[in-house]
């Protein structure tokens, strides 16, 4: 009879270890972008309402406030001050998640209010 009583509840453990620490790491990177997705996704609908509020002006204030980092694009059609106006805002933001560099880019609508201004 050998001395191995105990060696497979180990060699269990060191397996279990090399196994779970890129499986943990690949959730935490899929998490980190679902995050900053949602984060985008909400930056932008804020963005848009708030120029459909109160004009072009605050929407790369209001998008800061998410994503220091992120870039804005405001398109109003025909006007940002105008009431029916259609105002766009798209945020992109970059994400590093694992070895890659993932683009999020989100665009929300909203419709100037008839009686603004």
């Amino acid at each position: 009879m050998t001395r191995d009583r105990g060696a497979a509840v180990l060699e269990f453990v060191v397996v279990a270890i090399i196994l779970m620490v890129p499986v943990a790491t690949a959730i935490t990177a899929v998490v980190q972008v679902f995050t900053v997705r949602a984060t985008t996704q909400s930056a932008a609908a804020a963005a848009a309402l708030a120029t459909a509020r109160h004009g072009p002006g605050p929407a790369h204030a209001t998008v800061r406030r998410y994503l220091p980092d992120a870039r804005v694009a405001v398109r109003c059609d025909p006007g940002c001050d105008s009431p029916g106006a259609r105002v766009t805002v798209r945020v992109t933001h970059e994400v590093r998640a694992l070895m890659a560099t993932v683009t999020i880019a989100q665009e929300q609508s909203q419709v100037v209010d008839r009686f603004a201004g």
